[in-house]
């Protein structure tokens, strides 16, 4: 798709001259007109409301909302339906629009890139956060506001909406733990994301405040779905455990499955607070995270810093964790 960058060379004048032409100035000569609307027909370029806001230093009102790549996965996790309901509510009240984004291969930024490059959005908002993340550094190098549900270390200007994830899982331990059950198995999502991370130390912290040695046998990290769930407790189904956390609920829900097909009984405890978690059978103990405020107050924050000029909160806002519990009679779940 072209762009003013693009007319502005072929027609070789500045970008603020196209954006005069686009706008409808009369301080550009009618020679200069022609000859840009003539490299506009060129590049095929075609002046839109996104354009014309621009060409008048108006902002778009549009927020680019940086997804994962795995499309199916986005769509099939209530984590990422519940923030983005969040963040659809808070662009509603204030009169902005979304546009979706999706991550390329290898978490690069081509989508994010693209917007920026022609001038669709005002800022933008991711909903995952890896170690070294490439959207992070390059919305840094560009300038552009943007909001993290998550945290991270290298955004130096980064708005972050997150919860207490070490204490969240340092809870859910404590609580296992003061029921009598001490040989906790961990079933651990990727550590590339830092909330998994996070919730790892939450349960080393857990285990060593109460003189509980960490036993690596104990713990499998894998990626963030139900087989590798199921796997992961078929790994640890002939160790000596009393209970089992998990980072995410669907890695709770392939442990649950492999031992309902073992007929086998031990707590399982989830986190994310998805629907499923409910109805799934045996019902699942699980930390509600409150995707859909997460969502909502990284929207919030982004805008006021459009709007304001500055960012309140300190730039840094924690939303509260609680622990849903649920019980079900000869239940893995039952807590």
């Amino acid at each position: 798709m072209a762009t003013l960058n693009d007319v502005a060379k072929v027609a070789k004048v500045s970008i603020s001259t196209v954006s005069r032409v686009v706008s409808g100035s009369d301080l550009i000569s009618k020679a200069t007109v022609e000859r840009v609307k003539r490299a506009m027909d060129e590049v095929n370029y075609h002046p839109n409301a996104v354009a014309k806001s621009l060409a008048n230093n108006m902002r778009t009102k549009i927020l680019g909302l940086v997804l994962p790549r795995d499309t199916y996965g986005v769509y099939h996790n209530q984590f990422f339906m519940d923030a983005m309901s969040g963040i659809t509510k808070c662009a509603q009240e204030r009169g902005y629009y979304i546009m979706n984004a999706y991550q390329g291969k290898e978490n690069n930024h081509t989508s994010i890139r693209d917007m920026i490059k022609s001038g669709w959005i005002d800022g933008a908002i991711l909903t995952t956060v890896e170690d070294d993340d490439q959207n992070v550094k390059y919305l840094e190098q560009k300038d552009v506001p943007y909001a993290l549900i998550g945290t991270t270390a290298n955004g130096k200007h980064a708005i972050s909406v997150d919860n207490d994830n070490i204490k969240a899982m340092d809870d859910v331990c404590q609580m296992l733990i003061d029921k009598g059950l001490r040989r906790l198995a961990l079933i651990c999502g990727d550590r590339k994301f830092i909330y998994n991370k996070h919730r790892y130390t939450g349960y080393e912290n857990a285990l060593d405040r109460n003189g509980i040695s960490v036993d690596d046998d104990l713990i499998v990290v894998c990626e963030d779905d139900f087989m590798h769930g199921y796997n992961a407790m078929k790994k640890l189904s002939n160790m000596h455990i009393d209970a089992v956390v998990t980072t995410d609920d669907i890695l709770a829900f392939g442990a649950i499955q492999y031992m309902n097909e073992r007929n086998s009984n031990i707590p399982i405890t989830g986190f994310n607070n998805t629907m499923i978690a409910e109805t799934f059978c045996p019902h699942l103990t699980s930390v509600d995270i409150m995707a859909e405020k997460l969502g909502y107050e990284a929207c919030r924050m982004l805008i006021d810093r459009l709007e304001n000029g500055q960012f309140d909160d300190k730039r840094m806002k924690q939303v509260e964790t609680m622990i849903v519990h649920r019980k079900s009679t000869e239940s893995i779940g039952s807590l």
